[in-house]
């Protein structure tokens, strides 16, 4: 096993991007196509849904970072970060337009299942 779990980070960290650029963009786009009759209330809407999908988004990518340490602890808590915000921003981001959220889940449960590497045996 490695030092760190790169890999959860590495997906961990792209599902947090996806999730704050795209998703909430998406998400936000959606809101307003679908209250267009009242573009007032559209509008606020929408700005509600991109804000809160791009600040779900961050805290995925800060998760993501915690996670990549040596500290088996740490790595769990932020697999747990991951997996709680990418499950919460799915209304808001529609799963970070699915790529987002198959990879902040793949992240966070790798993370979970990660071991660090051993330390070979004293001669």
């Amino acid at each position: 096993m490695a030092a760190k779990p790169a890999r959860a980070f590495v997906c961990s960290l792209i599902g947090g991007l996806f999730t704050a650029l795209l998703g909430s963009v998406a998400g936000a786009g959606f809101m307003f196509g679908l209250l267009g009759e009242t573009a007032g209330e559209a509008s606020m809407v929408s700005e509600a849904f991109l804000l809160t999908g791009f600040f779900l988004g961050i805290l995925i990518i800060v998760g993501a970072v915690v996670q990549y340490s040596p500290n088996k602890s740490r790595v769990n808590i932020g697999s747990v970060i991951v997996l709680v915000f990418t499950v919460i921003a799915f209304p808001f981001t529609f799963f970070g337009l699915i790529v987002g959220g198959i990879l902040g889940l793949a992240g966070g449960i790798m993370g979970l299942l990660w071991k660090a590497a051993e330390k070979p045996p004293a001669l």
